[in-house]
């Protein structure tokens, strides 16, 4: 399990209290060991830098230094970087120099800068080629990209694929010695966005994309014009999309236009209670799904899991987010903290259920750092357990197993819990409005009607 500083690597200038620092990441990470041997310049780098969070700026400098002219030449580029923001944010985190919110919008940041990036450049040799897509007023029109779930909430993960939905303002044509659509011009950027991040190079890979969360999954256009999705959502939207959109964030191109399109199909202006029932049944159809493969040990769509915290914290925004604006936030602990302070969940579940979404986040990062994989289940082998437990400071697999469990059954209980009290929350309001949705009906003669109506309070 151990792995040791490569000796042909110089360490001269680390300090003394942070060679154990790296000693104690590559005892945890087979992937870190295995970075520092390939790129012998990366270990001074992280030695020098190792006291201060991968800033957004340090990104932008980075490949400023770069010379990109060709699409092999931004690969490199944006996969080097990678390469320094992951080994800074592993030692910083398993040595506890980062907390779980740096390692998140760390790792947020390099996916944006990274597809702001690719786009720029591959508009540029696109346009060369092509001349710039315009509307039919002469206005250039630019793509959308709108990162979804964990990175639309500022929370990705260190090693996880990136939810992305390709969109354009409007339909059009570019205008150089061979002219093409809005649409093909779009759809060719997406596919060399998708390839500069996507691509498992000699250099590795930046993120993994995933593009099914798009109108009509992969069957569906890879990129639409905002007619085309304001027309989906209306007329085909799901409710398990209302759930995703949740988090979608504009992370490169103009947002407004398409944040305005999207609200109304995402939170409804009334208190929607219809949207409780519906995701309980897709939490039932992700444990049936969980139950048929045998993971039960995955920390994110087990029981207990990362999934259940999310769920509770967006079946409140989903069911008051129209009428309360505040509840039209994106990071789960933000989202908690607010339903706290409205009274709408008690401080005891709030504390408990943060606690363990900092926990299980902490431990599901750790389960990636080993290899670079995006796995949330528990290890199997004696060694991979000892190596977990000691990258969660925990004396041995059986003291850190109890504590994951105590967190797990936790979580399991306020999310039975809250799905069960919102539930009867939904049936008393049924009750309540009885009268109301009778007159409003005309299911009550006149006289009674007035009455009712006189006992409400009307005049």
């Amino acid at each position: 399990m151990e792995n040791s500083l490569p000796e042909d690597l110089a360490i001269s200038s680390a300090s003394p209290a942070d060679v154990p620092c790296i000693s104690h990441a590559l005892a945890c990470s087979s992937y870190l060991a295995r970075s520092l041997t390939k790129d012998a310049a990366l270990l001074n780098h992280l030695l020098e830098n190792l006291h201060e969070p991968y800033s957004l700026s340090a990104m932008q400098n980075f490949l400023a230094e770069h010379i990109i002219n060709d699409e092999a030449s931004l690969k490199r580029a944006l996969r080097r970087l990678r390469s320094q923001v992951m080994a800074r944010i592993i030692v910083r985190d398993l040595n506890g120099l980062a907390d779980l919110n740096e390692v998140m919008s760390t790792t947020s940041l390099l996916a944006e800068i990274t597809v702001q990036t690719a786009i720029k450049y591959s508009t540029g040799w696109l346009s060369a080629q092509y001349s710039l897509p315009t509307n039919e007023q002469g206005d250039v029109q630019s793509l959308i990209v709108v990162g979804m779930g964990k990175l639309g909430g500022h929370e990705l993960n260190v090693s996880s694929d990136i939810d992305l939905i390709f969109a354009y303002e409007e339909e059009g044509n570019t205008h150089g010695d061979k002219p093409i659509s809005n649409q093909a011009f779009f759809t060719k950027l997406a596919k060399k966005l998708i390839s500069a991040i996507d691509e498992i190079t000699e250099d590795g890979f930046v993120f993994r994309v995933d593009m099914r969360l798009r109108p009509f999954g992969s069957e569906g256009a890879l990129v639409s014009s905002l007619d085309a999705l304001e027309d989906y959502y209306q007329n085909n939207g799901r409710e398990w999309e209302r759930y995703a959109w949740i988090k979608g964030r504009v992370i490169a191109g103009e947002s407004q236009k398409l944040t305005t399109l999207l609200k109304p199909f995402v939170f409804r202006k009334y208190l929607d209670f219809g949207a409780l029932a519906s995701m309980r049944d897709l939490k039932m159809q992700i444990q049936r799904d969980v139950n048929s493969k045998g993971m039960q040990n995955n920390i994110k769509l087990g029981r207990g899991g990362i999934r259940e915290i999310e769920f509770i914290a967006q079946v409140f925004q989903l069911i008051r987010g129209g009428q309360d604006t505040s509840l039209q936030i994106k990071p789960t602990l933000a989202v908690l903290d607010l339903l706290k302070n409205k009274n709408l969940l008690p401080e005891k579940t709030v504390s408990e259920l943060s606690i363990a979404y900092v926990f299980l986040r902490n431990l599901e990062h750790r389960l990636m750092y080993v290899e670079d994989a995006q796995t949330q289940e528990l290890p199997k082998t004696e060694e991979a357990k000892a190596r977990i437990a000691k990258a969660m400071q925990f004396e041995d697999w059986n003291h850190f197993l109890a504590q994951l469990n105590v967190y797990r059954q936790q979580v399991q209980h306020h999310f039975e819990a809250t799905f069960s009290e919102t539930s009867n929350n939904e049936n008393s309001k049924a009750e309540d409005f009885h009268i109301e949705k009778s007159i409003w009906h005309s299911a009550l003669n006149e006289g009674d009607a007035a009455e009712a109506l006189q006992n409400l309070g009307f005049n």
